[in-house]
């Protein structure tokens, strides 16, 4: 096999084209993070983002998209706004990704939401949690009517709410897709605002993540674009939601809504139409994600698996990556309460979304002291 570890935006026209077939080759690589494109704008943002390009007879058969860091350790591509990622390999070829990590220079490379990890990556991974989905195939409307059935309560609720929004506010208005500069702005305040509230670290504090959004929001094609999605109550911005979308499946990503509506839910009320408008916009599956949100047991009807781990090269640096986990866990065992483990996943956000070393000392420190009190860490963008 050949091995070669480029920077996105040196993926060609043709290299462009096999990543995006074993892409649709596969289930399992449906998100949109596994796009091609999502590389390359993230190259735009990042200088220190790479490919890996694994080749068996003239043919590709693998990618596997990284920032690549000067002490031979990689992290995945995007992260911490990518939810889900990976190598994407040809499910019929045999593929060593150690030996690849190695000549591709890295000694050791993490995966944080590997999608019911190929045998490739199984034997790496160290931890898994479910996504929860909305699989839409039997239409938005049906979809949405199991739903109501299941959690009747829930749903005679969010109706009460509807009806006292039009009353005091006017008609809810939803737009399942709306290129508007102001209203991401206004997304953007809303997070940010809630991490400032929380006492959980801004993600959007680095230029690039929002330069990155900013970007996938001007994409148009429906095989790979950003999606912002908002709900008014009469003349009031409400609620926004930006999502990713490769084709039918959608990645529902950052969310938020004004605070001073939060009385009618607007969240649930964009949720709601989102999954019945979704025959119009021809979604397939809306992926909601892991962690945090108590709101997605309402919605779900589906999920996936997701890997996560560290694929070790046996080399020097991987050798140390290796032995700062053990330590981590030691402490993560020996400690009471969930402290260090919160500590931990704060600094892989910090380290990840931080490019300049003051910017991690800063975010580190405040990592310390949060998690020695109540803050907890949102997954990706929360």
């Amino acid at each position: 096999m050949r091995v070669e570890c480029i920077h996105p935006q040196e993926l060609d026209a043709s290299l462009a084209k096999q990543w995006r077939a074993l892409q649709t080759a596969s289930a399992r690589y449906a998100s949109p993070y596994f796009h091609p494109r999502f590389a390359q704008l993230v190259g735009v943002q990042r200088p220190d983002a790479r490919v890996i390009v694994i080749e068996d007879g003239g043919r590709a058969v693998g990618f596997w998209g990284l920032h690549k860091r000067p002490d031979g350790f990689a992290r995945p591509l995007g992260q911490p706004l990518a939810d889900e990622n990976g190598p994407v390999l040809h499910p019929e070829v045999e593929i060593d990704l150690a030996a690849a990590l190695r000549a591709a220079g890295i000694g050791a490379a993490a995966f944080t939401g590997a999608p019911e990890p190929p045998p490739a990556l199984a034997g790496f991974v160290s931890e898994t949690g479910e996504s929860a989905r909305v699989d839409l195939s039997a239409g938005g409307v049906a979809t949405l009517e199991a739903l109501r059935g299941a959690h009747g309560t829930h749903f005679k609720n969010m109706r009460r709410k509807e009806r006292k929004a039009v009353e005091a506010l006017g008609p809810v208005t939803f737009v399942a897709h709306r290129a508007d500069a102001g209203t991401l702005a206004q997304l953007f305040a809303w997070k940010r605002t809630q991490f400032a509230r929380t006492g959980l670290y801004d993600v959007f504090a680095p230029a690039w993540t929002r330069a990155l959004i900013e970007a996938l929001g001007t994409e148009t094609d429906p095989m790979f674009c950003g999606m912002l999605t908002t709900l008014h109550l009469g003349d009031t911005l409400a609620a926004a939601e930006f999502s990713l979308r490769s084709g039918g499946h959608l990645h529902s990503w950052i969310t938020a809504y004004d605070p001073e509506h939060s009385l009618y839910s607007p969240g649930h009320l964009m949720q709601m139409r989102m999954i019945e408008g979704a025959d119009a916009t021809g979604l397939h599956v809306i992926d909601l994600g892991v962690g945090a949100g108590h709101y997605k047991r309402f919605y779900a009807n589906a999920g996936a698996v997701l890997g996560r781990g560290v694929v070790n090269a046996a080399s020097m640096s991987g050798a140390l990556h290796h032995w700062r986990s053990r330590l981590w866990r030691a402490a993560e065992t020996a400690a009471p309460g969930d402290a260090f483990g919160r500590l931990r996943r704060r600094t892989d956000i910090i380290v990840s979304a931080e490019q300049s070393f003051g910017g991690r000392v800063q975010g580190l420190m405040q990592a310390v002291i949060a998690a020695g009190g109540k803050a907890s860490v949102p997954d990706a963008a929360g």
